[in-house]
């Protein structure tokens, strides 16, 4: 019991702070995906929407203001599904309630990481490294401050690890589902079936099955043409929208609106950072890619060139082993992808560090500790430095999982 009590003790401070934040803050990407769970309520397009007078006033958003008939809404069909519950209420109380939903997110998240490692110093590490880097991080403040649901994320990724340590099937059924809400989760499987083809591909498609079977039961499966085809568009957001200006003149606006629904002149900086999209760094460059056929590609040679090039083929097909090749594949698809999610992919760390740790050597745990550290300017800020941390991370991963000396699977530490 003693895990649960430190976890108590982190996280009550933790949530005083969370709630300054959620009251001050409209939460703005809340706000986006709470209208269109709106509008799929309404049976109106989804991601495609301009307020029009005489609207719900429920449907408007005083931010955003974007080309093409854009909303904002950028969460998969079936997240705007599950938000379904919430908007029976008033917008003020949906922020309350998905603040909750946050903390306990993160509490699930750290108390599953803490359990993961066998040792009770590496579980202290955890502990100190998990409350001090992300539960007291800039990172999360600046995710409970949009309300976002980076969380639910690394929550899934700690979930598949605690799970996969008893039964290792439990990823194989856990993955295709999680990439209803992350479609990325689906080339996260890569590895498993990589190692072990005929046993894992069964369970893929016994999930992926099921998976399906929940977007035509959702009625959601009809919105995937207009999900991909917003995403194409917000993958020009960063070489400027291809010049082309939304139309701000005589717009309308509704008389009145909720207390918690305002305009924001200017969006709180917690100074929290890590690595942009590939895409950003090819605009520093001057090269204007916006063809998503193009990163498509790319990321895909990139994950071959790690799977074979990088001799995964000759690593332990431990679950542990796996549940980290997974995770990086996943960062590559969040890096490759043509639009920028710096700094809310940093959050998602937090749902495999007890694995990292569990495995890392002397020269992985100090990549990691110092990774971190470069990540929240510590111990000065210089260019670059949050961007060079999360690499540093990344290569503490690529260690454990390539240099370290392989381990034999043990039984989860039993927490009394």
């Amino acid at each position: 019991m003693w895990l649960v009590f430190v976890l108590l003790v982190v996280f009550i401070p933790q949530v005083f702070i969370a709630h300054r934040l959620m009251e001050e803050s409209m939460m703005q990407d809340l706000h986006s995906r709470v209208i269109g769970t709106h509008l799929m309520q309404a049976n109106r397009p989804a991601y495609f929407y301009e307020w029009k007078k005489g609207d719900d006033v429920k449907l408007f958003d005083p931010n955003i203001i974007l080309p093409y008939g854009l909303n904002g809404v950028t969460a998969s069909p079936f997240i705007l599904w599950l938000q379904l519950p919430l908007v029976k209420f008033s917008y003020c109380n949906i922020k309350l309630f998905w603040w909750v939903i946050e903390e306990l997110l993160m509490f699930a998240t750290l108390l599953l990481t803490w359990f993961i490692p066998t040792k009770r110093s590496k579980q202290l590490i955890t502990i100190f490294l998990s409350t001090v880097f992300f539960c007291y991080s800039r990172n999360w403040w600046q995710h409970i401050y949009s309300g976002q649901y980076y969380i639910l994320f690394g929550f899934l990724f700690a979930l598949s690890a605690f799970l996969s340590q008893k039964r290792k099937e439990a990823t194989l059924l856990v993955f295709p589902l999680a990439a209803l809400v992350r479609p990325f989760f689906a080339l996260a499987v890569l590895p498993w079936i990589f190692k072990d083809f005929k046993s894992s591909l069964k369970w893929v498609l016994i999930s992926g099955v099921f998976a399906i079977f929940l977007l035509f039961i959702s009625d959601t499966m009809r919105y995937m043409p207009e999900y991909s085809k917003a995403m194409k568009l917000y993958g020009t957001e960063i070489t400027g929208w291809n010049n082309r200006e939304p139309n701000k003149l005589n717009r309308a606006e509704p008389i009145t609106m909720e207390n918690c629904v305002v305009k924001m002149d200017v969006v709180r900086n917690f100074g929290a950072g890590c690595l942009f999209s590939v895409q950003h760094y090819f605009q520093l460059f001057g090269l204007k890619v916006t063809n998503a056929t193009f990163f498509s590609g790319t990321l895909v040679l990139f994950v071959v060139f790690f799977l074979w090039v990088t001799g995964f083929k000759n690593i332990s097909a431990n679950s542990e082993t796996l549940m980290l090749a997974s995770f990086m594949i996943y960062i590559f698809c969040e890096l490759f992808t043509p639009a920028n999610r710096n700094p809310y992919n940093m959050v998602q760390y937090l749902g495999i560090l007890g694995l990292v740790i569990n495995r890392a050597t002397g020269l992985s745990l100090c990549l990691l500790l110092l990774g971190l550290a470069l990540n929240h300017d510590l111990p000065f800020r210089f260019s670059y430095q949050r961007e060079i941390g999360e690499m540093l991370i990344l290569v503490s991963i690529y260690l454990v999982l390539f240099l370290s000396k392989e381990r034999k699977m043990q039984p989860i530490v039993s927490i009394s």
